[in-house]
């Protein structure tokens, strides 16, 4: 099959899971020169074998612009081999190298990571699992025009900081990703962002360089950082205060108090008539935060379709403050999940706040998804909510049931 194909432009291999034999046959096979397009993300059975003849096919197409190897298994042997099949490369648009497992530690390395990132000038998207003072600093004065920084590593340190802040911060830049150890398929373990990773000195460097990010800018996602300290959580407020167009904020898993929560409050405040999905789970925010930073902006939040405050400290009035603000005016909203907030059951609480916050839901039309529940559901249980409900709103009635634990 590969053979006849001479003029093939894109491949995508991605979940496909090849071995390293499989690898080599596929290599030897396509001798095509014209792919522009080559993903091989999630394949961690190529090992250095693997990636290593990998290489060779991208070092017979220098006329690429995506190629994605993240998440394969190789050590630095596969990963060297593959930089150095980067050589002629100076077309590339997007780049994923993020956890391939080779650890990026050796001088040579990194060099050859910020040798690709100085060649390829047009280069817009890049995917990293950690880059070194060199590369951040080869990532600036490359003048590339990136517009989407994802990170499943570390970030560089002061060292290579102020690098990272020129060009997050450069006019046309759009989406600061970073996507915890494995991106969104991780499971974080609840208020313990990754101990080797913090964003502090980051966003020091851009409050003592008075970085700012730029007003266009579409996405913020900074899951399982350390930002317990309230000072963190206001340089990153005070490096997001130009943000107005934000579609998207995640800060899931940062270990953020409602001390520090406040600060949120005024990044959502100031994208309340842009923003789509907001997700602060796995944090540290109580029903205080609810009541006073949340539930004042929620009602403005005209555009927002997703919630998630899972697995924080809101407890039965920070449910009831979500639920009456969200009425108020977030009208769009088609997800909220406030599950693992303590919300105590309702056949079990009596408290009728509980249950009249959630038939005052009923006039989001557009909503599909709703979890707010610490336990596990029983069908017995299910009929006592039915008629609890019911005794409310008689024309309440649940038509179908899916027995799930947490909805």
């Amino acid at each position: 099959l590969f053979r006849g194909c001479k003029d093939l432009k894109s491949l995508d291999l991605a979940f496909t899971m090849p071995d390293a034999p499989a690898m080599r046959y596929f290599s030897d096979s396509l001798t095509t020169s014209s792919l522009t397009n080559l993903e091989l993300g999630i394949c961690p059975l190529l090992g250095d074998d693997g990636i290593i003849a990998v290489s060779e096919v991208v070092q017979r197409n220098v006329s690429l612009t995506r190629l994605d190897c993240s998440m394969t298994k190789c050590s630095e042997v596969g990963m060297e081999a593959l930089l150095r099949s980067l050589d002629r490369h100076t077309s590339l648009i997007s780049w994923a190298y993020s956890e391939m497992e080779g650890t990026l530690e050796g001088e040579v390395l990194l060099e050859l990571v910020a040798g690709v990132v100085r060649r390829n000038k047009g280069l817009k998207s890049l995917v990293s699992r950690s880059l070194s003072p060199a590369s951040c600093q080869a990532l600036h004065e490359s003048g590339s025009n990136l517009v989407r920084f994802f990170t499943t590593g570390s970030w560089p340190g002061r060292d290579g900081a102020a690098f990272i802040c020129k060009t997050i911060t450069a006019p046309q830049f759009r989406f600061l990703i970073d996507g915890g150890r494995i991106g969104c398929l991780t499971r974080p373990v609840r208020h313990q962002p990754r101990s080797k990773q913090s964003i502090s000195d980051l966003l020091a460097v851009a409050k003592d360089g008075g970085f700012q990010l730029n007003e266009n800018l579409m996405n913020i996602s900074l899951m399982e950082n350390d930002l317990s300290k309230k000072e963190d959580v206001d340089n990153l407020t005070a490096f997001a205060a130009n943000c107005t167009s934000l579609s998207l904020l995640s800060l899931r898993a940062s270990a953020i108090t409602s001390e520090g929560g406040g600060s949120i409050g005024r990044i959502v405040n100031a994208n309340c008539h842009s923003l789509v999905t907001l997700d602060l789970s796995w944090n540290k925010l109580t029903a205080v935060w609810a009541e006073e930073s949340l539930a004042p902006v929620l009602p403005h939040c005209h555009k927002l379709k997703e919630l998630n405050l899972s697995h924080n400290d809101l407890e039965e009035r920070g449910f009831v403050s979500v639920c009456n603000s969200a009425v108020e005016g977030a009208t769009s909203l088609t997800m909220i999940d406030i599950s693992r907030n303590g919300v105590v059951p309702i056949i079990q609480s009596g408290n009728r706040s509980v249950i009249e916050a959630v038939m005052k839901l009923q006039c989001l039309t557009m909503l599909r998804t709703l979890k707010f529940l610490d336990f596990h559901w029983s069908e017995a249980s299910t009929d006592r909510l039915s008629r609890s409900l019911a005794a409310i709103d008689p024309s309440f009635e649940i038509q179908e049931t899916h027995v799930t634990r947490g909805n």
